[in-house]
């Protein structure tokens, strides 16, 4: 196995919070599934897991995020574990504070990274989703471009040729296709 490649499929986690003491039903092969970590990545995650660990020490996140940091010292992190990494890797990468700590590079690491796991393999899928829409753009010609809000955090992309009116959603869960018409 080569160094941060999944062993986890892209849809073994919800993504939802669960409440304390559910189990989720997995596959057994699913719940002995496991995401192998480089040295890169350990040496970026794991100063910022003890700094949480520390700082959330008497409560259940503590115990988390310390199971979590017990994962990455030992260089893989179980499929059970993958949706509190996920929201360790969200919250620094949304906030900046990786850039902030790493810089350019060591948050590219953990972009990439954050792409390995369930939910970040589903944010990118839908990223080459869009980019497939957008390349059939090319040689049509553009009338029309418009961002427009959709709510707090949540953004229209309307984009009209020739051709076709393609219209794409940007919000925190990522960009998707809304809408496309052809003209025929």
């Amino acid at each position: 196995m080569t160094s941060g490649s999944p062993e986890v499929g892209q849809h073994g986690t919800t993504g939802r919070q669960r409440p304390e003491g559910e189990e989720i039903e997995t596959p057994v092969a699913a719940r002995e599934a496991r995401l192998v970590l480089g040295a890169r990545e350990q040496s970026l995650l794991l100063p910022l897991l003890r700094d949480v660990a520390q700082a959330l020490a008497e409560t259940r996140a503590g115990a988390d995020y310390r199971a979590l940091l017990d994962e990455v010292e030992a260089g893989a992190v179980a499929a059970g574990r993958l949706p509190t990494l996920e929201n360790f890797l969200e919250m620094g990468l949304q906030t900046g504070r990786f850039r902030a700590r790493f810089g350019a590079l060591g948050e590219d690491a953990l972009v990439r990274l954050f792409h390995q796991t369930p939910r970040g393999s589903l944010i990118a899928t839908a990223a080459d989703e869009v980019n497939r829409a957008l390349v059939s753009l090319a040689g049509q010609v553009i009338e029309r471009i418009e961002l427009s809000a959709r709510g707090p955090a949540g953004f229209t992309l309307t984009i009209e040729t020739d051709r076709c009116h393609l219209t794409l959603y940007l919000d925190p869960n990522g960009a998707r296709i809304h809408d496309v018409e052809l003209a025929v």
